[in-house]
């Protein structure tokens, strides 16, 4: 191997790890980096992963599906294990939430309709936040 190979083998081998930490970091900052922006275009998608992360008590990646935290639980810290279960209690409700329906409106407004875990059909407006479908209203 040439010098000048060497040194593109190497250069390349130190970007692509920098690249990889930076990916990480990313992750650590919006937990839905981890999916797909062709998933996070779905309102189904989107739904059912905030069920998910409620139900697997993800606080973090449950919240980053909400368009506006809620103004009582605005100043909890979900790094805090106390403040984490509370903000859980309050979406407690979308565990095990089924989707019979979803429909995209006007606006970049959609609306899911699901049935819950005790078999009653509720409706969930949603937002479309910059290519990625968030929950409204809450």
């Amino acid at each position: 191997m040439t010098r000048i190979g060497f040194v593109l083998c190497f250069g390349l081998s130190l970007f692509l790890g920098s690249a990889h930490a930076a990916d990480a970091k990313g992750a650590e900052k919006d937990p839905l980096a981890k999916f797909s922006d062709d998933d996070l275009i779905k309102i189904d998608f989107c739904f059912e992963k905030f069920c998910a992360a409620v139900a697997a008590k993800d606080a973090k990646t449950a919240a980053a599906f909400l368009d506006e935290m809620p103004k009582n639980l605005a100043k909890l810290d979900l790094s805090k294990d106390a403040d984490k279960t509370t903000f859980l209690k309050a979406f407690e409700s979308f565990v095990g939430a089924s989707i019979t329906a979803s429909q995209r409106l006007a606006g970049g407004i959609g609306q899911v309709t699901y049935t819950d875990k005790g078999g009653a059909e509720k409706t969930q407006r949603m937002q479309n936040v910059g290519g990625r479908w968030k929950l409204t209203g809450q």
